[in-house]
């Protein structure tokens, strides 16, 4: 019963702070940064890995991927055609 009570002040709380707010996309992000916690106290550990004869670390195997995700949506969004409103 209490765990209910709780859960329900809350909603009302965050209810009430997402309607006052002016910027609701920062005040989301705080809410979610209160409930979820945050990863800024893990330290990031480089590391690399074997491909093929070489080694690639962890850093240059995120920037590939972002930037293979990036040009794909870029010919994804060029490819479509444009609709007038």
């Amino acid at each position: 019963m209490l765990q209910k009570v709780i859960r329900k002040a809350k909603e009302m709380y965050y209810n009430k702070s997402l309607s006052s707010s002016t910027n609701k996309s920062k005040t989301s992000w705080n809410i979610s940064i209160n409930e979820i916690g945050t990863a800024s106290n893990k330290k990031f550990i480089q590391m690399e890995y074997k491909l093929g004869n070489g080694n690639i670390s962890t850093k240059q195997s995120a920037n590939i991927f972002n930037n293979c995700c990036i040009i794909s949506v870029d010919e994804l969004i060029t490819q479509q055609p444009k609709t007038e409103c």
